[in-house]
C-alpha cells in the first residue's frame, strides 16, 4: 500500500510497529547497522536513524519505560541496546553478555517491572530489566543451537518464554524463574516446511510439515508434543491446513509424493484413503466450503489446482490448468457473491477461478518479474484485495474484482518473498511479509 520506505544502505532485518504522539509508526532495524522510524501513514522518516550498534541490527520491538515509549533492538554485535522512540537517543548503556549475536528480542512484565527477552547465537535465552538493563537471574541454556526466536505469552496465569531454535526444537521456559516448562520437544528430523495453527479440547495447538516426510501436533502452550507423528506421506509434507470434517477437527496435508492426506487431528489416524489424481509434488493447500460442503484446494507441481471433497475425498470437477509453472500457493475467497481459489504460480502470475467452475476470472494478474511462491486475500476500503510475494523480492497488491495493480510493489527485501499475513493496525490492513533465510 503506497510506495517502499526507502532510506537504509541494508537489508530490513527486522520491523515492529507502535504509536508516537497518537500517530501509528513504524521501527525497522537494517544491516546498516540502524535502527529507523517512519510514519506508517505517510512513509516519511521520523527524525534521523538510530546509530550505535557496531553490527547489523537483527530484531526490534517497542515498550514503555516510566510512561515514555522506547525501541529496544538487538544486534550482530552481541548486544541490547534501548531508544527512546519520541527523541532517538539512547537510554542507558548497552546491554552485554552475549557471546554471540542477538537474533530475537521481545518485552514482558515480571513481578511488575519491565524486562526484556533475548535469544542469541551463544544459544541462550537472557532476560534483562529493561529500565536498568541488569540481567535478571541466569540465562536460560539447553538449546544445541543458535536461538532464532523469541515470544511471550501465559500458561495458567504466570508469564512463559517460548524459544525456537535451529536446533529443531522450540523450548518454554517460566519468565520468572527460568525453568524449564515441559520436556523438550524432540523437533522434526529435517526442515519443517509448514505450520498452522488450531484447537484440540480447549487447548491451542500447532501442526507442522516437514521434509522427515510427518507431520507433528504440539501443545503451544507447552511446546510438548501431542501424541505421534502422523505419518504414511512418502515424501516431504510441503503444505498443511485445519478444517473440519462432522464436527471433528481434522489436519490436511499436501505431500511431495503427489498426494493430499486427511487426519484426525485428535487421534491423529487418517481419515479415508489419499486423494491422488496431481502428476507432482503439492505444494499448497487451503480448505474452504462449496454449496455447504467443506472441500480441500490443493496446488501443485505439476501447473495445476484441484478441488477435492474433504469428506469423501473424490474430485470436485476437472483440474484448473492454465498455469504454465509450478503452483505454489493458494488461497480462497468471494468476489461479486461467488467462491473463488487464488493461485501463485512459479510462471510469475496470479490466477482467480471460479471455485464451482474452474473458470478463469478475469485475465492472469502479471508484473512479479520472478516465481509467486505466496498469495493471501484481504480488505481494503471495502474492496478485496490479493497480496502476493515473489522471488522477485517484492510484494504486489490486486484489486481482486478487476485485476489492476493496487499502488507501487512493496520492495526492500534482499532474497524471496515466502511467507505472507494480513492484519489491521488502526484500522488499516497492513501486510507482514517473510523472506527466505538459508542456512547450510
Amino acid at each position: 500500500m503506497g510506495a517502499p520506505f526507502t532510506g537504509h544502505d541494508g537489508p530490513v532485518r527486522a520491523v515492529a510497529v507502535a504509536e508516537v504522539e497518537g500517530r501509528p509508526v513504524v521501527v525497522s532495524g537494517s544491516g546498516d547497522e540502524s535502527v529507523r522510524v517512519w510514519d506508517l501513514a505517510t512513509g516519511a522518516p521520523v527524525g534521523a536513524p538510530f546509530t550505535g550498534h557496531d553490527g547489523p541490527v537483527l530484531a526490534v520491538a517497542v515498550a514503555e519505560v516510566e510512561g515514555r515509549p522506547v525501541v529496544v533492538s538487538g544486534s550482530d554485535d552481541r548486544s541490547v541496546r534501548v531508544w527512546d522512540l519520541a527523541t532517538g537517543a539512547p537510554v542507558g548503556a548497552p546491554f552485554t553478555g552475549h557471546d554471540g549475536p542477538v537474533w530475537a528480542v521481545a518485552v514482558a512484565e515480571v513481578a511488575g517491572r519491565p524486562v526484556v527477552v533475548s535469544g542469541s547465537g551463544d544459544r541462550s535465552v537472557r532476560v534483562w530489566d529493561l529500565a536498568t538493563g541488569a540481567p535478571v537471574g541466569a540465562p536460560f541454556t539447553g538449546h544445541d543451537d543458535w536461538v532464532r526466536a523469541v515470544a511471550v505469552a501465559e500458561v495458567a496465569g504466570r508469564p512463559v518464554v517460548v524459544s525456537g531454535s535451529e536446533d529443531r526444537s522450540v523450548r518454554v521456559w517460566d519468565l520468572a524463574t527460568g525453568a524449564p516448562v515441559g520436556r523438550r520437544s524432540p523437533g522434526h528430523d529435517d526442515w519443517v516446511r509448514a505450520v498452522a495453527v488450531a484447537e484440540l479440547a480447549g487447548r491451542p495447538v500447532v501442526v507442522s510439515g516437514s521434509d522427515d516426510r510427518s507431520v507433528r501436533v504440539w501443545d503451544l502452550a507447552t511446546g510438548a508434543p501431542v501424541g505421534a507423528p502422523l505419518t504414511g506421506h512418502d515424501g516431504p509434507v510441503w503444505a498443511v491446513a485445519v478444517a473440519e470434517v462432522a464436527g471433528r477437527p481434522v489436519v490436511v496435508s499436501g505431500s511431495g509424493d503427489r498426494s493430499v492426506r486427511v487426519w484426525d487431528l485428535a487421534t491423529g489416524a487418517p481419515v479415508g484413503a489419499p486423494f491422488t489424481g496431481h502428476d507432482g509434488p503439492v505444494l499448497a493447500v487451503a480448505v474452504t466450503e462449496l454449496e455447504g460442503r467443506p472441500v480441500v484446494v490443493s496446488g501443485s507441481d505439476d501447473a495445476s489446482v484441484r478441488v477435492w471433497d474433504l469428506a469423501t475425498g473424490a474430485p470436485v470437477g476437472a483440474p484448473f490448468t492454465g498455469h504454465d509453472g509450478w503452483v505454489r500457493a493458494v488461497a480462497v475467497a468471494e468476489v461479486a457473491g461467488r467462491p473463488v481459489v487464488v493461485s501463485g504460480s512459479g510462471d510469475r502470475s496470479v490466477r482467480v477461478w471460479d471455485l464451482a467452475t474452474g473458470a478463469p476470472v478475469g485475465a492472469p494478474l502479471t508484473g512479479h518479474d520472478g516465481p509467486v511462491v505466496a498469495v493471501a486475500v484481504a480488505e481494503v476500503a471495502g474492496r478485496p484485495v490479493v497480496v502476493s510475494g515473489s522471488g522477485d523480492r517484492s510484494v504486489r497488491v490486486w484489486d481482486l474484482a478487476t485485476g489492476a495493480p493496487v499502488g507501487a510493489p512493496f520492495t526492500g527485501h534482499d532474497a524471496p518473498v515466502r511467507a505472507l499475513a494480513v492484519a489491521e493496525l488502526e484500522g488499516r490492513s497492513v501486510v507482514t511479509r517473510g523472506a527466505a533465510t538459508w542456512c547450510s
